[in-house]
């Protein structure tokens, strides 16, 4: 009976302990700013690595389904007069940015396999040539989660300032989070059409006019899921406890020599 009672204490503390390293592992946070590439012009199925992300360039519809390949992406040097010229540089952030070109798009995956978290973004759009002010279309995003869940979202870009450049807008969120995490997420743009309706498809094509800037993409890993087996072994212990508990309660106790009762 004694040796139950000194079991029961250390079980229950080597859980508890078990317990809270699972529900306290981080995830690890990251900031996409490109400033580690040099400028580079890409076509579909180019790809780079951004801090432990996966960069895959895509093509856009028109050219993917006739088997073109044609510039759909760069990463620019807004202090380069050059890269101003490929498009029209962004206003709100000197540094060097990822360019979605040519109704092109690019999907974000981690380079180990791994879940993450998109928890903010900026963005903006690339005017293709000379263009008043207003918003031209949107930057849409399509997410596919680790458990195979599929989503699409999209969000309007801001129109000019004051000297005719288009603006960064900053979008804070937690996209994946809650869940087991994103396993890949892709980025293209739309056009409003003269219609109004926002375009890019092989049905009805933007005509290289989906354009859009990606800049300090905040993305963290999502912690590790505990293995079948650890969960197994957590249960078990739980299950043990339960047991060496009830039949410590049901055993009756007995006088001791001294008239005690153990």
């Amino acid at each position: 009976m004694i040796m139950m009672t000194k079991i029961r204490p250390a079980l229950l503390a080597g859980l508890c302990t078990t317990i809270g390293l699972l529900a306290a592992m981080p995830a690890h946070a990251d900031m996409l700013t490109f400033n580690s590439q040099k400028p580079d012009v890409f076509v579909g199925g180019d790809s780079f690595t951004e801090a432990g992300y996966l960069m895959q360039v895509l093509e856009g519809p028109y050219t993917a389904a006739n088997g073109i390949s044609s510039t759909s992406g760069a990463i620019l040097d807004p202090r380069d007069p050059f890269s101003c010229e490929v498009a029209s540089c962004p206003a709100g952030d000197g540094s060097q940015y990822y360019a979605g070109l040519g109704d092109g798009g690019v999907t974000l995956s981690r380079a180990d396999g791994k879940g993450f978290v998109l928890n903010s973004l900026q963005y903006a759009f690339l005017a293709p040539y000379a263009m008043s002010d207003g918003s031209y279309g949107k930057l849409q995003m399509s997410a596919v989660t680790m458990d195979g869940h599929a989503f699409s979202l999209s969000v309007p870009f801001l129109g000019q300032d004051g000297n005719g450049n288009f603006l960064y807008n900053t979008l804070p969120f937690n996209l994946g989070a809650g869940g087991t995490g994103l396993s890949s997420l892709t980025f293209n743009a739309c056009f409003y059409g003269d219609d109004g309706v926002c375009v890019n498809s092989l049905d009805q094509p933007a005509y290289g006019q989906a354009q859009f800037a990606l800049d300090n993409l905040q993305v963290s890993t999502v912690a590790a899921v505990p293995e079948p087996g650890t969960w197994g072994m957590l249960l078990a212990g739980l299950a043990l406890v339960g047991a060496v508990s009830r039949l410590r309660r049901r055993r009756p106790s007995t006088p001791d020599a001294t008239g005690g009762r153990v």
